[in-house]
């Protein structure tokens, strides 16, 4: 995937999701107990082994999915930092929000992975209530 190979637009009358969840392979089980949580929380998650058909274009599917999210949630492991995917995601998500709609949570034992430093200040601490944040 690259930026320029899917439109990205954001307005608020195409929200259908509250939260993009971004997250590694590598990470999968540990990422789909979190949008689990965040389901029976009562929050609409994008995730791509949900919301990509057979056959869909895969780029073109996930720049929608993220235009279409209130909020990007990188699950920003030190796998999460050696995916090109998942370095795309949440730029994306910054270019038409302006950082704005991009979180992350940090599931290792320090920071020294997360690039670039501004997610240092998105981060969300381990207590948050996501599903309370978000509701309207």
């Amino acid at each position: 995937m690259t930026p320029g190979s899917a439109r990205l637009c954001f307005r608020a009358s195409l929200i259908t999701f509250d939260v993009f969840l971004s997250y590694p392979h590598a990470d999968r089980e540990a990422a789909h107990a979190f949008a689990a949580a965040l389901r029976d929380a009562g929050l609409q998650v994008w995730l791509d082994a949900t919301d990509i058909a057979a056959f869909d274009r895969i780029d073109d599917r996930v720049a929608e999915g993220i235009a279409g999210s209130r909020v990007l949630v990188a699950w920003y492991s030190t796998n999460y930092a050696a995916s090109r995917a998942c370095q795309w995601e949440p730029a994306a998500a910054w270019s038409i929000g302006d950082g704005e709609r991009v979180l992350a949570i940090n599931p290792g034992p320090d920071d020294a992975h997360l690039m670039p430093r501004q997610l240092l200040d998105r981060l969300l601490p381990g207590s948050v209530d996501l599903a309370a944040a978000l509701r309207p």
